[in-house]
């Protein structure tokens, strides 16, 4: 019986944090951001991210940063779903998207590219609406 009275106290401990209130809703004005500061210079292998925003409305312009811990001289993008549109930026570390009227979410591939053709890195975002 003490098992199940603790069960219940937990679980409603759980669900009374789960649904208070905080920042959340203030949130809802500004878009979810990927951070790539995770310390990419000390890797002993090849680590890519993809920076820029996680959240964006339709008809939205939005900026993405390729970012690794090994330069390359060629970059390209990939808009992997059809809700999205390369506007700008489409050999550069640096690339601006649009979102199409009914966007709802979209994945996107960042990567790089060696002198001699070998792909280097590439990694995905998803970007979703809000």
């Amino acid at each position: 019986m003490k098992t199940n009275l603790y069960s219940v106290l937990i679980f409603s401990a759980l669900i009374f944090f789960s649904c208070s209130s905080d920042e959340n809703e203030k949130a809802l004005d500004s878009p979810l951001q990927n951070n790539c500061e995770s310390g990419l210079e000390k890797m002993m292998y090849t680590e890519c991210c993809v920076e820029g925003p996680i959240q964006a409305r339709p008809n939205e312009i939005i900026s993405l940063t390729y970012t690794s811990n090994f330069e390359s001289p060629i970059y390209s993008w990939e808009v992997l779903g059809g809700s999205m549109t390369l506007v700008e930026g489409e050999n550069a570390p640096t690339a601006k998207f649009r979102t199409s009227n009914n966007f709802v979410s979209d994945s996107i591939s960042g990567n790089s590219i060696s002198a001699d053709g070998v792909p280097k890195c590439s990694t995905i975002i998803v970007i979703t609406s809000y």
